[in-house]
């Protein structure tokens, strides 16, 4: 197969020819050869053109929201496909879990109650990859020398697109802040643009130094630093993890299928961040920011995912659940 295509859709029509089936299965295995094919090419393309290097890790990461992404938008009879999926499970020798059972436990006792077969909770997964907080700063200067918790990180991952008009209220959102902040706006985000063609003229003059605008920096690393008090995100799952596991709130922006139902965990359940309830509107921007890093309430979120990062730290201990997990999924598949 060639691999000049540089549309991911293009790799997928091309694979469609391949006999793996029309099932949900069949489909699983197109996307994730699609997504290797095309992330890997680009990643190729990346350290030879840019000088730019993604962890295993962070490509793993983003291989697997971009295949969640395209199956959850995939226009298939719901019904059928929820069928076939739970014959999947239930057919299956046992299922991993990226959460850990603190965090979830209601809706895993639920599915376990569903589907009686083995579940092992290993999550977050992130926390077997810790990031070096250090790594940023000292070498790709990616988040600017500020105070601690002082600096605004956006990134709405890397598969998520936005319209002209929400990239403009974004840059007015924070023209209108006094926040320093590390926007990543990757290339192709916005629709029918190139990068930064579209941001309002002499936006770059009014941030001045307190701004910076990045096509790419290594999340982990980012939301580790001392200066990072709040990461503006599109929800996904691997992101919110990243963000638990580094202690930073949320300013959530939820973009395509699955995200919204994060997002609400997030504002509504856990109570870690902030919904922006008009999606991209400049107004509820500089509202959801003062919120968190400028009013008392930004104190009781840190709290709260303070707190939730503790239940983590346990959960990875000797006997912890993710820890007995691990453990239990060792022993189970030593017994085949």
């Amino acid at each position: 197969m060639k691999v000049h295509s540089k549309s991911w859709n293009n790799i997928i029509t091309e694979m469609s020819k391949w006999n793996l089936g029309t099932t949900v299965g069949g489909t699983i295995k197109k996307l994730c050869l699609a997504a290797a094919v095309y992330y890997l090419w680009q990643e190729r393309n990346w350290r030879l053109f840019k000088n730019c290097e993604r962890s295993v890790h962070e490509l793993s990461n983003i291989m697997s929201e971009a295949v969640r992404t395209k199956l959850m938008s995939l226009r298939v009879k719901k019904r059928s496909a929820v069928l076939e999926i739970e014959n999947i499970w239930n057919a299956s020798s046992g299922i991993i879990w990226n959460p850990f059972i603190e965090l979830e436990e209601p809706t895993l006792e639920t599915l376990t109650r569903d589907f009686p077969i083995p579940k092992f909770s290993l999550g977050p997964l992130q926390m077997y990859f810790p990031a070096s907080p250090s790594s940023v700063h000292e070498q790709d200067r990616s988040v600017p020398a500020q105070a601690p918790k002082s600096v605004i990180y956006l990134s709405f991952g890397s598969i998520a697109r936005i319209t002209k008009l929400e990239f403009l209220e974004v840059a007015y959102g924070l023209v209108n802040i006094d926040s320093p902040f590390l926007w990543v706006v990757r290339p192709g985000v916005v629709k029918g643009s190139e990068w930064l063609e579209w941001l309002p003229e002499k936006f770059l003059e009014e941030v001045g130094d307190r701004g910076r605008i990045v096509k790419w920096c290594p999340q982990q690393e980012v939301l580790a630093h001392p200066s990072t008090g709040c990461s503006w995100t599109h929800s996904g799952w691997n992101s919110t993890f990243e963000s638990i596991c580094n202690e930073v709130p949320m300013i959530c922006s939820p973009c395509v299928v699955g995200q919204p139902i994060i997002a609400r965990y997030v504002n509504d359940i856990w109570k870690i961040g902030v919904l922006l309830e008009d999606g991209f509107e400049r107004v509820g921007i500089e509202r959801a920011v003062k919120r968190i890093m400028l009013n008392e309430e930004g104190e009781e979120i840190r709290q709260r995912i303070s707190r939730v990062k503790k239940e983590v730290d346990i959960s990875f201990d000797e006997g912890g659940s993710s820890h007995r997990s691990l453990k239990s999924l060792i022993d189970y598949i030593s017994s085949f």
